[in-house]
């Protein structure tokens, strides 16, 4: 897998880890629910298009369920799973 296409990954995964973020820190009921179920499901709707490799890796360190909507708290192991295959990627 190309070093770049990792990095956009990264990149996603991140700005979806803040839509999650901001989601739970809602003060507001109803309307904090509604975001945290949007932000789970852009978070496993964007898994459905990551890269079989990629995500065997995430399977192997994170889990089976690792991104899909009820393990969408997972993300941030996922993040660092593709930080340690950017560092891999540039090694080499």
């Amino acid at each position: 897998m190309k070093i770049d296409n990792l990095i956009l990954m990264k990149a996603q995964l991140e700005s979806l880890f803040d839509m999650l973020y901001i989601a739970q820190r809602t003060k507001d009921g109803r309307r904090r629910e509604k975001s945290i179920r949007e932000a789970r499901q852009a978070i496993s709707d964007y898994s459905q298009t990551i890269p079989t490799e990629v995500m065997n890796h995430f399977i192997r360190e994170v889990g089976a369920n690792a991104l899909n909507y009820q393990h969408a708290d997972d993300i941030s192991e996922c993040i660092s799973v593709l930080d340690s295959l950017i560092k891999e990627q540039d090694k080499k």
